[in-house]
């Protein structure tokens, strides 16, 4: 079976990340033959993470990644502009579509003139399954007058007129959810709404607790002591220094806390501060996602006090314990109460490892349920095989 993703979000495909495109595309080849159908530019933004060169070329061409997937990068209209990347009309795109005729199509994000491309070959070719998702939300999707605009005028027509065409579209969490509503006038009677969180690649409980050993072993960590981890960049949203000081303020000998990251320079110097008071806590510093993934092996706790972010889902896939905020309701839609361990505030964030220290809380409870949360909507595997039904 032929399975094309037309990737309309803000960062063309880049192969090798690990974004959730690239995990869904990843597990359907091995299948089927899948195509992915992007732009050819790069944000400025990740011009010096990537060689660029042939995407930010403007000629059209064709490659394949490590995993046999097949990618087609075309052109846009005002090339590579800013303003290219708010219309969104790739040239060509029906042509593509038509050259490789799949029998299912996955739409990353709805937000683009060429979604009439697509739609104009589902209208021509009947039996082809159209799928979508879409990760507007009112926190990041809204925040100037130019995005307002784009998104109540722009962008609702466009989706409007071609919502009738797609049978299922993804959601990414109840915000999302309530947004692509009120905002595009989605009616869940002519279009089926579907939760479809960020996820992660479930490792088996074999593989984590043979890693965990040998870890312990090597950094000569007791079988009683609590692994703690931290990471991203490290920011007044993320609560990095509120989450150091209560974790100072617990002088239990079991602790380690692990900091996977970069601070940003707001809080440079509080940070490295607080870091050199206490040998328990290990400076790691930016690692690899794969990197990262080892840690989260050893991790018996994973701590996200402040803005979410999609590594406490790959957490929960590797059977870590999670704490979470409570604010803004984003976790709330999909990781119940008893999967992750909320905290409100500052106070809360204290009497947590208080609470851990006194052995108060079911650390074992929280990581088999989150463990078996994630298998169930996080496990890209999973993922894969439900957007294309």
């Amino acid at each position: 079976m032929k399975i094309l993703h037309v990737l309309f979000d803000d960062y063309p495909y880049i192969s090798d990340w690990g974004y959730q495109e690239n995990k869904l595309a990843y597990y359907q080849s091995s299948n089927h033959d899948v195509y992915i159908v992007t732009a050819n530019y790069v944000p400025k933004i990740l011009e010096e993470f990537v060689d660029g060169k042939a995407l930010q070329s403007y000629e059209e061409y064709k490659s394949k990644d490590h995993n046999m997937i097949k990618i087609y990068r075309l052109k846009c209209l005002f090339g590579n502009f800013t303003i290219a990347k708010k219309i969104k009309f790739y040239k060509g795109l029906y042509k593509k579509i038509d050259e490789i005729k799949p029998d299912i199509i996955f739409i990353h994000d709805l937000h683009a003139l060429s979604l009439f491309s697509v739609t104009k070959y589902i209208k021509k070719n009947k039996n082809v399954i159209c799928n979508a998702d879409i990760h507007v939300n009112d926190v990041n999707s809204c925040n100037s007058i130019l995005a307002k605009i784009l998104h109540k005028f722009y962008y609702r027509l466009i989706i409007q007129i071609n919502i009738k065409y797609i049978n299922n579209l993804f959601y990414l969490n109840n915000n999302s959810k309530s947004f692509l509503k009120k905002m595009y006038g989605i009616d869940e009677k002519k279009c089926k709404l579907l939760l479809l969180p960020l996820g992660g690649e479930v490792t088996t409980e074999n593989e984590i607790l043979e890693y965990q050993k040998k870890f312990r072993k090597i950094n000569d960590i007791s079988k009683d002591s609590i692994i703690f981890v931290h990471s991203g960049k490290f920011t007044k949203n993320k609560k990095t220094i509120e989450l150091l000081k209560s974790f100072l303020d617990i002088r239990d000998t079991r602790f380690y806390l692990y900091l996977i990251g970069q601070p940003c320079k707001e809080i440079e110097k509080d940070f490295f501060n607080l870091v050199a008071k206490d040998e328990r806590i290990i400076y790691i510093g930016w690692k690899s996602n794969s990197e990262l993934m080892k840690y989260l092996k050893v991790c018996d706790i994973y701590l996200q006090p402040g803005s979410p972010s999609v590594t406490a889902h790959e957490a929960m896939c590797n059977k870590c314990a999670v704490l979470l905020s409570s604010n803004g309701e984003f976790y709330k839609s999909f990781v119940p109460n008893d999967s992750a361990y909320y905290i409100h505030d500052n106070m809360e964030l204290k009497k947590f490892f208080k609470e851990i220290s006194k052995n108060n809380i079911d650390i074992e409870m929280y990581k088999n349920n989150s463990y078996e949360l994630a298998k169930n909507i996080f496990d890209y595997k999973m993922q894969s095989e439900l957007i294309i039904k």
